[in-house]
């Protein structure tokens, strides 16, 4: 700790809270290491939430571009698929669907849940590469671009924040004369 710091013992009477008293210069050193320590960690902080804003948008076109050149099928599901752990079972449908070349496609879905989200005999319209039809993914919409999108507004929300703090903590270790203890 910084030697400028001075604790003082209160008097602790039978049955009161116990702690410690600090006198305002103290307060405002331990208020100069946190900020010193924020302004440090700033980049830090600005190439991870970065990252995650060019991660977030690129899944997010990702998804956009796989959208608008996919073709679009309709799918049957065959059956659901269980799968067993420590927290219960999951239940994923097993689809089936016809490409426009007579080809017979199946595929699970990415996406579980308990009960099931389906049920056999159940129609989805899904999505897949022309190329590759056993890319599909079953269509749900604005659904499938949702985690590219909340990676990109928690980044960006992040790298605000982190800008706005660092200008703040910045602002009170040089401008304000009472703040130096």
């Amino acid at each position: 700790m910084d030697e400028k710091l001075r604790f003082k013992k209160s008097k602790i009477q039978k049955g009161s809270l116990r702690g410690v008293v600090i006198d305002l210069p103290a307060i405002h050193a331990l208020q100069r290491q946190q900020d010193s320590q924020f302004v440090l960690w700033t980049p830090f902080y600005l190439l991870v939430l970065g990252g995650m804003c060019a991660g977030g948008w690129h899944f997010y076109n990702k998804q956009v571009q796989f959208e608008t050149h996919a073709v679009r099928a309709e799918a049957e599901v065959i059956r659901l698929i269980s799968s067993s752990d420590s927290e219960g079972t999951t239940y994923y449908p097993l689809y089936r669907f016809q490409t426009p070349q007579g080809e017979v496609v199946e595929f699970k879905d990415s996406v579980g849940s308990n009960p099931p989200s389906a049920r056999v005999g159940d129609s989805s319209p899904v999505l897949y590469e022309a190329d590759y039809p056993a890319s599909a993914i079953v269509d749900r919409g604005w659904l499938n671009r949702l985690p590219g999108a909340l990676a990109l507004a928690l980044g960006m929300w992040g790298l605000w924040g982190t800008v706005r703090g660092c200008a703040a903590a910045v602002l009170r270790l040089n401008k304000n004369p009472d703040y130096r203890g």
